[in-house]
């Protein structure tokens, strides 16, 4: 079995957070996805995915899981985020959900 710590928990750039884990003689660990250095938010690139990666592989630490409260699809601009709910702040206006857009594949919600 091996032991592992969220990288929340230590922070600091990708570098000294991993020195840091691997020092305290953890193995593994759940991925922050922001570092002093780097958010995926910013650079979600696969270069950049790919650098973080590899630097906890050099430093001796597996990545268990991945932690975040995020879109990875890229998140959308306000100005499309508006689009896609024209009747949002109407009163008695149904928020849209992703669900039942995907379901119907009309752009119409869901009925109740």
């Amino acid at each position: 079995m091996q032991t592992g710590i969220f990288t929340f928990y230590v922070p600091g750039t990708v570098d000294e957070t991993a020195k840091r884990i691997r020092a305290y003689g953890f193995d593994t660990v759940q991925l922050n996805l922001e570092f002093k250095d780097w958010r995926f938010d910013d650079d979600s690139s696969p270069a950049a995915c790919q650098a973080v990666r590899e630097t906890f592989r050099g430093n001796g630490l597996s990545i268990a899981a991945i932690a975040g409260y995020l879109n990875p699809d890229r998140p959308r601009s306000r100005a499309a985020a508006r689009q896609s709910r024209p009747h949002e702040g109407d009163a008695g206006a149904r928020p849209r959900s992703r669900l039942a857009l995907r379901r119907h594949g009309d752009g119409q919600p869901a009925s109740a």
